[in-house]
């Protein structure tokens, strides 16, 4: 795995981070849009962190299953991958 953990922070006062995961390129015609952003509701760094990499391996894991024809879908969008995320 790569060394990034997809976290994004806010600016001050909140300081509250999300999880940003960009659309692979084999995919951007599945979706709507190039990359999503997801709240994760927490300010501490070691739990975002933590959240954040396992949103990225489910994710990643939605990826290969929608390549793999497993998940068929005509066009995605956000809500379609954050119910999934949600449910996951």
């Amino acid at each position: 795995m790569s060394k990034k953990t997809y976290l994004m922070q806010t600016r001050k006062p909140y300081e509250q981070y999300f999880f940003r995961c960009k659309i692979p390129k084999d995919l951007d015609k599945t979706f709507t849009q190039k990359d999503f952003t997801v709240s994760l509701k927490s300010s501490s760094y070691k739990v975002s962190k933590i959240i954040s990499t396992n949103l990225y391996h489910i994710t990643q894991s939605l990826f290969n299953e929608i390549r793999e024809g497993y998940m068929f879908c005509f066009r995605w969008n956000w809500k379609n991958l954050y119910h999934e995320l949600v449910t996951f």
